[in-house]
């Protein structure tokens, strides 16, 4: 009887596909983590976007009514509750400028509230140099609001024109 010698080993040995398995989950694990930080940055954008469009939103209304917006009709706090506001529209409704600017600002703090998470907005006009501006300011609170002393600091977009 003739004994064989030993044939080289072909394939992949354990401890080699432990390995691959090892660095194959940190791979995975570092593009979940960028798929969050996108998806993150993305909503963020997406807020900011948003609050832009609002501010934009309630500036053309105010173009449009600009009697009533020079007046100042269209003021508004952030804290002002606004839904007692009477809604004047349609071809009958004969709104004069400031109840319009009343509708203006009920419909215009509820798309803010619809579309932005904790939104809030201002508006405040003055008389600077003898031209009517307008300070348009939208607030909402984001996933990386800060928190200062136990409070959550929102985010917030500011917005001036010229009346």
């Amino acid at each position: 009887m003739q004994l064989s010698r030993a044939t080289s080993q072909s394939g992949f040995t354990l401890i080699e596909v432990l390995v691959a398995v090892v660095v194959l989950g940190i791979g995975l694990t570092g593009m979940a983590g960028l798929q969050i930080v996108s998806i993150r940055g993305s909503q963020q954008a997406y807020e900011r976007t948003q609050a832009s469009f609002l501010a934009y939103d309630i500036m053309d209304r105010m173009r449009v009514n600009l009697a009533a917006a020079r007046a100042g009709d269209y003021d508004t706090a952030l804290d002002e509750d606004v839904s007692a506001l009477d809604l004047c529209f349609g071809a009958s409704a004969n709104c004069t400028p400031a109840e319009f600017a009343d509708h203006d600002r009920r419909t215009w703090r509820q798309s803010v509230n619809d579309h932005l998470p904790g939104g809030l907005a201002s508006v405040a006009t003055a008389t600077v140099a003898g031209q009517v501006q307008a300070t348009v300011s939208v607030q909402w609170i984001s996933a990386d609001s800060e928190l200062v002393d136990g409070d959550i600091v929102p985010q917030q977009l500011d917005m001036v024109v010229s009346l």
